[in-house]
């Protein structure tokens, strides 16, 4: 019996401690991400082992390309592409690079790992809009 209290004790905390990207659970099909935005239109890429869906969306209130990464049929990565920080001043992609990613890491519960920037830009914080606009 104390068993069985402790497995219906535990099964709701594996379930809300799961990541998530956009609805979607790391491991779940393809079929299923096209179930869960029956509207949604696709593109998909195969390569390097993988399969990438892509589709435009609106992200934080900004008009991105969403790309859900597959190996083996499974999820696990997805990105987003901000296309108006192309367009900015280096300044001004940093700042919303900045805001997007504060909210995007709480939305998520992760950390920010700013190491690539000190370490590679410590000397040219000029160049940190165009480093952003690279994928840096």
């Amino acid at each position: 019996m104390r068993k069985l209290i402790l497995l219906l004790l535990f099964i709701p905390l594996v379930s809300f401690g799961q990541n998530d990207f956009r609805k979607m659970f790391w491991g779940e099909s393809q079929e299923v991400l096209k179930e869960k935005y029956p509207d949604a239109e696709f593109v998909s890429e195969k390569g390097g082992g993988m399969t990438t869906l892509s589709n435009t969306d609106s992200v934080l209130g900004m008009e991105a390309t969403v790309t859900y990464m597959f190996d083996d049929n499974k999820l696990f990565a997805g990105a987003y592409l901000f296309y108006h920080l192309a367009y900015l001043s280096g300044d001004e992609k940093l700042k919303n690079f900045n805001s997007v990613s504060k909210r995007l890491n709480d939305k998520y519960e992760m950390e920010r790992d700013d190491n690539w920037y000190k370490e590679n830009y410590k000397d040219r914080p000029e160049h940190l809009g165009h480093a952003i606009a690279l994928g840096n």
